[in-house]
């Protein structure tokens, strides 16, 4: 106790039980409680909510039971005042800590560790390689770490120590592996089989033409081909007209007073693309050379052709 604050402790035989730390002071009848929390086995708490010259009364109720009372009186500021009440050596719980090695690699190192307390500040602790004294890794609220400072062969002791309470856990030691390059064995591939070739699918029949080789056959079909064309046909009568001393045509049979008897005839043509118009007479339309009448029809014509397919050999 000192003129700002009271420093309490106590145990309780019931492990894990809630408890309430009340206070009362001589103004007043009333019990105030200042700390609620679970006690597992010693347990301490610093009341700064006090006024120096002032009379307190403490009790801890533990399951709706009440504890003996302590009265303590805060002295008052003086050069040579002393605590009537010795403070505890440490105000902080007292835990336990189990820690284990999960994996071990080349360059690093897995932990993890159980407490049986919650919200319990870790300092993660290392000894070994080229130093002999133990060196704080990091300070950690979660349970596990991973130490990615190794080095690959070296012998490494770990151990976790309660920053936020008393505690250190067992200590675990491991070799981190060695980074060994595989040497590579003088593997024989086996031999490569050759794969049988085998002639493919025959293509579909087509007029392109293909050539044979010794990597493809070909074969050959001829099939004869019907059509039909147009064909155009023509007449015209011919005739010496002997007033103009020349042959004529013309698109009828003419007998006139210029025809020379014996000389007339029908003359026939046929054509597969059409003559050019040339003109008309007496409303009928005369074509290239004189020729009259035309008529149209089809004609049925026949051709070869090859065809040809082909496979490889593959």
């Amino acid at each position: 106790m000192t003129t700002d604050h009271v420093s309490l402790g106590w145990q309780c035989s019931e492990y894990g039980a809630r408890f309430q730390l009340q206070r009362q002071d001589d103004r007043s009848s009333t019990w105030f409680t200042v700390a609620e929390d679970y006690v597992y086995d010693t347990y301490y708490f610093t009341d700064w909510a006090v006024a120096w010259g002032q009379s307190y009364r403490y009790r801890v109720v533990v399951s709706g039971q009440n504890s003996n009372e302590l009265s303590v009186n805060v002295p008052k500021p003086t050069a040579t005042l002393k605590p009537t009440v010795k403070p505890t050596a440490t105000l902080k719980p007292s835990v336990s800590i189990s820690l284990q090695l999960n994996r071990a690699g080349i360059t690093s190192v897995d932990l993890s560790w159980t407490c049986g307390r919650s919200g319990v500040t870790y300092e993660v602790q290392r000894k070994g390689g080229s130093s002999s004294s133990w060196t704080t890794l990091a300070t950690i609220s979660s349970k596990s770490y991973t130490d990615n400072s190794a080095k690959a062969g070296t012998k490494y002791t770990y151990r976790i120590v309660a920053k936020s309470a008393t505690g250190t856990s067992n200590e675990v030691s491991v070799t981190t592996l060695q980074n060994v390059t595989p040497t590579p064995k003088n593997i024989t591939p086996p031999p490569v089989t050759a794969k049988p070739k085998t002639w493919g699918s025959w293509s579909s029949w087509s007029t392109n033409p293909v050539s044979a080789s010794s990597t493809r056959q070909v074969e050959t079909k001829v099939e004869t081909e019907y059509y039909s064309v147009t064909v155009y046909h023509y007449s015209r009568w011919k005739y010496y007209n002997t007033g103009h001393n020349q042959w004529y045509y013309s698109y009828a049979q003419y007998t006139g007073s210029n025809y020379q008897a014996g000389t007339g005839e029908w003359q026939y043509k046929t054509t597969y693309e059409p003559l050019s118009t040339n003109g008309s007479a007496d409303g009928h339309t005369r074509y290239a050379d004189w020729w009259w009448n035309q008529t149209t029809g089809t004609e049925q014509k026949s051709r070869q052709v090859t065809y040809y397919r082909y496979r490889d050999y593959k």
